[in-house]
């Protein structure tokens, strides 16, 4: 191992020059494409490495988050200190849709770190404007729910996250007319306080249904995050007891 890392010393520090921008903004898009390619193929070897390698470049970069909740430390800096390069918009562009790809593979301590760096990068770092955080969310909840209910359960800052960002969604769909889309169901939704939901008939697209049970599958008693009014308690509403 001594012997192989001190032959790929120099390759290394060569891709650590390339996505910080030593050799200027082609070559750092250059080298940020092929890893973060890497980082989303079926393939877990190229992906272990992939990470291995990023986390070799960057993760020893100074990084600072204004939510402390959502620090991720240790191997997994890297998803952080990227955005502290001389071209982390382009970094970014193209860690964006890899690490969303790659939310279906992976699982445990990689798959939190993903999700929570996806929303840091949404709430942060312009992205085009067809990428929702929310969206790939409640895709990921709706694909792999076994997945997820064992994340959710095991990782109180994904847990409370996720809660928050179905919510939100949930009640857009109740608060607002959205544009009909092709995996939009009506429902009708039971209410017992008609104070915060007036209407009896929502639109609500069959991801974020499946993204509610999955949650409602998940509540436990005694939850802090999940009180009357998160989404696994608004979406309770639409079923009747006897469903």
């Amino acid at each position: 191992n001594h012997q192989l890392l001190k032959l790929s010393a120099p390759l290394l520090k060569h891709v650590t020059q390339c996505l910080t921008g030593h050799f200027g903004q082609k070559d750092a898009q250059r080298a940020a494409d092929i890893l973060f390619f890497d980082i989303a193929d079926q393939n877990p070897d190229r992906r272990r490495c992939a990470r291995q390698a990023l986390h070799e470049s960057l993760g020893e970069l100074e990084h600072k988050l204004d939510d402390d909740n959502h620090a991720i430390s240790g191997k997994f800096s890297w998803l952080f200190s990227l955005l502290h390069t001389k071209y982390s918009s382009d970094l970014a562009a193209s860690a964006v849709p890899n690490l969303s790809r790659a939310l279906v593979f992976e699982r445990g301590g990689v798959l939190r770190a993903y999700i929570l760096a996806l929303h840091h990068y949404s709430e942060r770092v312009p992205t085009c404007e067809s990428w929702n955080f929310a969206s790939v969310l409640c895709d990921l909840l709706s694909t792999r729910p076994h997945v997820c209910r064992a994340l959710i359960d095991r990782f109180a800052d994904v847990r409370n996250l996720t809660t928050e960002v179905v919510r939100k969604e949930f009640d857009k769909c109740i608060s607002t007319c959205v544009e009909e889309d092709s995996n939009d169901i009506i429902m009708f939704l039971y209410v017992s306080n008609k104070n915060r939901y007036d209407k009896s008939e929502i639109k609500i697209n069959l991801p974020l249904l499946r993204a509610c049970i999955v949650l409602i599958s998940n509540w436990r008693d005694g939850d802090e995050s999940m009180d009357e009014n998160d989404a696994t308690a608004a979406a309770s509403h639409i079923f009747t007891r006897d469903a």
